[in-house]
């Protein structure tokens, strides 16, 4: 039977989970296998199909959500379709809690899926004092059901998690200490990563700034001379500082995607941070790149120093955890790329699902005016900033 003859996309995550001693190994299913991208002619394809971007169907039908959520975890409520990227997401709102539901995209790798899930159990039960989201499961167990598609296809896979309540940081208006605050919660984050490894770790990601430099392509859809100039310079400066030391980065399992739509804080909260979300592009990256996107998203061109918002997520990084001066220097080349990154692959993807123009277009309103910030000072001036955040008593 075919039940995903409606197809969508989506991206967000919030929840805790109710079995954290379960164990952690990855959640197998038949259609679990890694798929290849072998067959596909360029990189950028390549990238592409492994980040699941390829689909941009219509969402998938709530009533078969709402089908399987009473079959599989006995839940039923209110379904609220929540915006999002590449998955169907809803928030499931019950008669006594909310619920955070999510359908992986039509042609999402289930063994993707399994990293997620995988990574998100395995921190529920070495770090359980980070505030991530957790995966419930069905009575025999599992953590994803499946919902069937059409013949030849593989079935999209559903999860269901706690939902955390609260305002997100792009919601907030952050002190400098709670900034601070956001970093240490990132770099305590990456410090319980270090030993997590998944078989698909080494997946491509399309955010993946270790791939910046082979998606050149990508500025096709720059219609502005001026931002194709800052394009131009921004890969350039790309290529001189970051691609030449890129084989010797420390690089581990992380996050990647550590943006003010994935950390949910609270003002009255000793910890600030108290929702880490959306795991959906994490793999095996240079550990500065993770940090990238965090300060790339506090650069503001409103305020005197464009870099203010960003020094302070870095040095509340640096108070947890060590980075050698030489990997914080390629901030200046990094924080450019991410923006860079963020316009060009919402035009490609504006271009791509029409449907999806005012959601994708909205994560990077104002980068090409930042851009044109930043670049305008001399990297010299740029670095010096960056050392500055170094402090001493960190804790790793």
């Amino acid at each position: 039977m075919n039940e995903c003859s409606h197809f969508g996309g989506t991206h967000a995550e919030t929840v805790r989970d109710d079995n954290r001693k379960r164990d952690m190994t990855p959640h197998r299913t038949e259609a679990s296998a890694p798929r290849t991208t072998d067959h596909l002619d360029s990189f950028f394809d390549r990238v592409v199909a492994d980040t699941g971007l390829n689909g941009n169907g219509a969402p998938i039908s709530t009533g078969v959500v709402d089908d399987h959520l009473r079959r599989h975890f006995n839940l039923s409520g209110e379904l609220k379709r929540i915006p999002t990227e590449k998955d169907d997401t809803f928030k499931l709102t019950t008669d006594t809690r909310p619920y955070l539901v999510k359908v992986a995209a039509a042609d999402e790798d289930p063994a993707i899926v399994d990293l997620q899930s995988s990574v998100m159990r395995f921190l529920g039960q070495s770090a359980p004092e980070l505030p991530v989201p957790g995966l419930l499961s069905t009575a025999d167990g599992a953590v994803h059901v499946e919902i069937p598609c059409g013949t030849g296809e593989s079935p999209r896979l559903l999860r269901v998690m706690e939902f955390i309540e609260g305002s997100t940081l792009s919601e907030a208006t952050p002190s400098h200490s709670q900034l601070e605050d956001v970093g240490a919660a990132l770099a305590k984050l990456s410090i319980a990563l270090r030993p997590f490894s998944h078989p698909r770790e080494d997946r491509l990601v399309l955010w993946d700034l270790a791939n910046f430099h082979r998606l050149g392509e990508l500025r096709q859809y720059v219609r502005e001379a001026e931002h194709q100039r800052l394009a131009d310079l921004v890969f350039a400066r790309y290529e001189d500082m970051v691609v030449p030391v890129l084989p010797d980065l420390e690089t581990q399992f992380v996050h990647n995607d550590f943006s003010p739509y994935n950390t949910i804080v609270d003002d009255a909260s000793p910890e600030y941070v108290t929702g880490i979300l959306d795991f959906g592009d994490s793999g095996r990256s240079a550990v500065i790149f993770d940090v990238t996107v965090a300060v790339a998203n506090q650069i503001d061109s409103r305020l005197t120093d464009p870099w203010a918002r960003a020094l302070s997520v870095l040095s509340g990084y640096r108070r947890v955890r060590d980075l050698p001066d030489d990997h914080v220097d390629l901030l200046a080349a990094t924080v450019p790329a991410r923006l860079v990154l963020r316009v060009l692959i919402a035009g490609w993807r504006a271009q791509q699902n029409p449907e999806r123009h005012e959601y994708l277009m909205s994560h990077a309103g104002r980068d090409w005016v930042d851009l044109d910030a930043i670049m305008s000072v001399p990297v010299s001036d740029v670095v010096t900033k960056l050392r500055s955040t170094a402090t001493s008593g960190r804790s790793a």
